[in-house]
């Protein structure tokens, strides 16, 4: 292996093949879409890196071994920028809060009833749920609406539908809308005196460059309407079909001044892809993965506290 590794054709194309790899995570060309789904898995790509480093340690290739550990500290510096983490002590307050889950129903189907237990145990203020269709509608209201007693739904017969089941009082509901596809906006009043807004939204799945660039639009829609309320606390919740470091998502957090709650990165083969953001009127308390007893990802949970201005 050590001979092998000391061919100079072999170490060139090690050589360019890392570098290329990290161009291709850091770029994320939007032209390309068979780049962007390599881009998807950027951790592996950065864990691959390190145990290749590790490897041409062993084999003496100093060159090859500065080049994969120097790859992947750059892509750990871009991951730590992007990841929006911070080390910044969480401190509780007298401030209300709020513990919000959120589902869809294409997970719900398999085990229905043991995903609804785990739902419960949650016991979450406030539970949002997309692809809602009339006939799930039924469902989520006989399981859901006794002890949520404030909901709210934008039910259709495609994928786009979506629901708010809540134990505050809701103040308003309104609809958000680009071209065919709603996003629910949804005042929740978590005190007298604060009204926490949580947009919920679905897009379609980006599947080729028309369709990024209708998702870029429809996130300037949201964008408008969110500098509209920058003064009430704001989460939205939904389901974008892109990873966390997604150029699109980063430009819209940066226009519209949102937080991501996903705080660590994802090692699975399938990047999630549902998201809660939340602006400077909110304080982040905690956020994590739902999974029920047989291990299957349902959803995602976080909790967060009003932050006074």
């Amino acid at each position: 292996m050590k001979q092998l590794l000391q061919n100079k054709w072999i170490s060139n194309a090690l050589t360019v093949g890392m570098l290329s790899l990290v161009a291709i995570c850091i770029g994320r060309p939007d032209e390309i879409l068979i780049l962007r789904k390599i881009a998807q898995f950027s951790l592996h790509i950065m864990i691959l890196l390190l145990a290749a480093g590790i490897g041409f340690l062993l084999f003496d290739q100093r060159r090859l071994l500065f080049t994969a550990f120097g790859s992947c500290a750059l892509l750990c510096l871009v991951f730590k920028v992007k990841a929006d983490a911070s080390i910044r002590p969480i401190l509780r307050t007298n401030e209300p809060i709020m513990t919000i889950a959120h589902s869809y129903t294409s997970v719900l189907a398999d085990n229905w009833e043991e995903v609804y237990k785990t739902l419960d145990r949650l016991n979450a203020d406030v539970i949002t749920f997309l692809e809602v269709t009339p006939a799930w509608q039924v469902v989520l209201d006989e399981y859901f609406a006794s002890e949520y007693t404030n909901h709210t739904s934008l039910v259709r017969i495609d994928d786009l539908g979506a629901a708010v089941y809540s134990m505050f009082p809701i103040a308003s509901v309104d609809t958000l809308m680009y071209q065919d596809n709603p996003s629910l906006l949804v005042a929740i009043k978590m005190s007298p005196q604060e009204n926490c807004q949580i947009l919920v939204s679905n897009t379609n799945p980006p599947l080729f460059r028309q369709s990024f660039i209708d998702l870029r639009e429809q996130l300037s829609t949201i964008t408008t309407r969110i500098e509209e309320r920058q003064a009430d606390p704001l989460l939205v919740v939904g389901n974008f079909h892109l990873d966390q470091f997604a150029d699109e998502l980063q430009d819209f957090r940066a226009q519209a001044s949102l937080s991501d709650s996903r705080k660590t990165m994802t090692p699975s083969l399938s990047p999630p892809t549902n998201h809660i953001f939340y602006n400077r009127r909110l304080d982040f308390l905690q956020f994590s993965n739902i999974y029920s007893r047989n291990s299957q990802r349902i959803g995602i949970t976080g909790q967060y506290q009003i932050v006074q201005p």
